[in-house]
């Protein structure tokens, strides 16, 4: 439930925790992206009520926006983009527009409506930094963390993340990886050394950073805008300092979506499959 809970994690710090959450409050979220080369994806949820009583998946399920209007503007062409269902995704749709593709440079402006509820975003996709190596290291008997090299681009103001998932799991979005945002503002030299962390999941408790032998690992290494890099250091730290993963904190996160909450980022990305030594 990966994505859902990202949603739900979303929601929930935006909103705080005020138990007099009123229907005139509801927003619509999202969570999209479009990457260099990729079609554009988003999600549309809107804000769940934190209130006494326990939530439901009734209640989780009511709050997607499966049936809403998504536009998509670049170049001066707009373009409707329709609800796919996608059952190994969650939630289980997407809205897309398989003859667009994103270009680095382009900016891209969406809107969103769903009902009386409206919301805008816009974001352009920064060039691409290809890793220059990737490899793994093997920490115990069992277990193996998988190390990649780059090079920074001239000047400061760029900025990288790593996503990830493993074949066989049962959800195939690309989870934010621990620890996985860099920004070369911290950077002493143009090459850089980094170690790829599994993403954060919701069961705290067996959660390990490590990959397992004979896994799959699928990488998305991307760069990334200003307003992405402030959502992402916003969510990871709140979500880091948080023993309670659901509520993570009650302060803000930064985002870039006018009308409504969320993150509509462009990202200059590139691909990798790691198979972990058996």
């Amino acid at each position: 439930m990966r994505k859902l809970m990202f949603i739900l994690m979303l929601i929930l710090s935006l909103s705080g925790c005020d138990k007099d959450f009123s229907n005139d409050e509801i927003k619509l979220v999202v969570d999209g992206y479009i990457d260099d080369g990729g079609n554009p994806v988003i999600f549309v949820t809107t804000t769940l009520p934190v209130r006494d009583g326990a939530t439901g998946m009734k209640d989780i399920k009511d709050h997607l926006a499966i049936f809403g209007k998504i536009t998509i503007t670049v170049d001066g062409v707009t373009r409707v983009m329709t609800a796919t269902p996608k059952s190994t995704l969650l939630p289980p749709y997407e809205y897309t527009h398989y003859s667009l593709t994103g270009e680095a440079g382009k900016s891209y402006t969406i809107d969103v409506t769903y009902y009386d509820l409206h919301a805008t975003a816009t974001t352009t996709i920064p060039q691409k930094t290809e890793l220059d190596e990737i490899w793994t290291e093997q920490i115990t008997d069992s277990l193996y963390t998988i190390k990649a090299r780059f090079t920074d681009r001239e000047g400061k103001g760029d900025h990288y993340k790593f996503f990830s998932y493993c074949e066989g799991e049962t959800y195939t979005n690309y989870g934010s990886c621990m620890l996985g945002l860099i920004d070369d503002a911290d950077l002493n030299d143009s090459v850089v050394e980094a170690t790829v962390y599994r993403p954060v999941t919701m069961d705290t408790r067996s959660y390990s950073p490590y990959f397992k032998k004979g896994e799959t690992v699928y990488i998305k290494f991307c760069t990334l805008d200003e307003d992405s890099y402030e959502f992402w250091k916003d969510f990871e730290t709140q979500r880091l300092g948080s023993r309670i993963a659901l509520f993570p904190s009650s302060n803000n996160i930064h985002h870039n979506v006018e009308g409504g909450l969320g993150l509509w980022a462009g990202y200059g990305a590139s691909f990798y499959t790691v198979h972990i030594p058996e």
